[in-house]
C-alpha cells in the first residue's frame, strides 16, 4: 500500500474488532477527554457539593425552622453521584455497543499497517489510507492505541493484542512522537 511516505511500515497487524473490544476503547477515549468525563471526578463533585448542603443545615434551621430545603439537596447530589458512578458508564458503553452495530464495516477482520505518515486499513470491502494529521488526537492503553478525530474512519482503534512486547514498544515510541502532545497514555 503506498502512503506519502514511500518506505516500509512501522507495523503490520492483523485484527478483527469485537463489541466489547469497541465499548472498551471508546468508553476509555471517553474518560480520557477531559477530567470532567470521568466519573470518580463527577460523582466527586456531587459528594462535595452533598458536604455543603449538610454545612448549610445549621444556618438554615436557624432562619427557616426547617432543615427539608438542604436534606433534599444532599439527596439529590448524593444520588448524582451514584448515577454519575454506576448508571452513566453503562449508558455510554451502551450508546457504544449501538454505534458498533451501527457500522458493520467495523466488525470485519481488517489488516492495518502504519506508515511514518498514515495507516493503511484494509478489509475485504474497503481500502482506506488515513493520514496523521486528519486526526486530532491519540490515546494508548494496555490493550489499545485509539485515534479520534479522522475523515473517513473518525475513531481508529488498534488492538496491541498479539504483538510482542517490542512490537508494542515500537508502535508506542511512534504514536509518541507523530503525536506529540496531542498523545496521551493510560
Amino acid at each position: 500500500m503506498s502512503t506519502f511516505y514511500e518506505g516500509e511500515p512501522v507495523q503490520k497487524l492483523e485484527q478483527q474488532l469485537t463489541q466489547p473490544d469497541f465499548e472498551t476503547a471508546f468508553l476509555s477515549y471517553e474518560h480520557s477527554v477531559s477530567p470532567l468525563h470521568r466519573p470518580a471526578v463527577r460523582a466527586g463533585i456531587c459528594v462535595t457539593a452533598a458536604v455543603l448542603f449538610g454545612s448549610m443545615i445549621p444556618w438554615y434551621a436557624a432562619r427557616f425552622a426547617t432543615v427539608w430545603l438542604p436534606l433534599c439537596g444532599i439527596l439529590l447530589t448524593l444520588a448524582l453521584a451514584v448515577y454519575f458512578c454506576r448508571e452513566q458508564p453503562k449508558t455510554v458503553r451502551r450508546w457504544a455497543g449501538n454505534l458498533f452495530r451501527s457500522n458493520r464495516m467495523l466488525s470485519l477482520p481488517c489488516s492495518v499497517a502504519v506508515y511514518r505518515d498514515s495507516v493503511a486499513v484494509k478489509n475485504e470491502y474497503e481500502t482506506l489510507t488515513l493520514y496523521w494529521t486528519d486526526y486530532g488526537a491519540c490515546l494508548e492503553t494496555g490493550q489499545y492505541v485509539i485515534l479520534s478525530g479522522g475523515l473517513s474512519r473518525n475513531f481508529l482503534i488498534l488492538k496491541k493484542q498479539g504483538l510482542t512486547g517490542e512490537q508494542q514498544a515500537a508502535l508506542s515510541a511512534h504514536f509518541r512522537n507523530t503525536f506529540a502532545a496531542r498523545y496521551r497514555r493510560r
